[in-house]
């Protein structure tokens, strides 16, 4: 009975403590605006990336998130998997962000007019915005 108890008074706290399953941040330096993207899972090599596909509907860039690609060469560290990859096409430095995962949809509203790119959150369930 002990035991039961403590799951149901621990259930709530691990839901609450959850993270998301992607962190992503975009930087501009001088004309070039940069997607990073990153796991919060880890993965037993070194050197994980993530598996993207990227393609623009009109003012939104939509980022379809299709797997990891584990590395040729696996060097026996716990990290996560990791992407990094220049926005090609931006037509305005104010653009929407759709990041797709399995049935998911993440949206956010992105503001790359500065150096300090900032974002809006629009509807946001497994990515959150970080820099590390």
């Amino acid at each position: 009975m002990k035991i039961l108890l403590g799951c149901i008074l621990f259930l709530p706290i691990l839901s609450l403590g959850q993270l998301r399953e992607f962190n992503f941040y975009i930087e501009r330096k001088d004309s070039i605006v940069t997607l990073h993207l990153a796991s919060m899972e880890t993965f037993p090599c070194l050197g994980y990336s993530i598996r993207t596909f990227e393609m623009w509907d009109h003012d939104t860039l939509v980022i379809d998130i299709r797997g990891f690609i584990k590395p040729l060469k696996c060097y026996s560290v716990v990290d996560v998997a990791k992407k990094s990859q220049r926005i090609i096409g931006l037509r305005s430095k104010q653009f929407a962000l759709r990041i797709r995962w399995k049935e998911k949809e993440d949206r956010w509203l992105i503001d790359a007019t500065t150096e300090s790119v900032t974002t809006k959150e629009q509807s946001v369930s497994f990515t959150s915005w970080f820099r590390d």
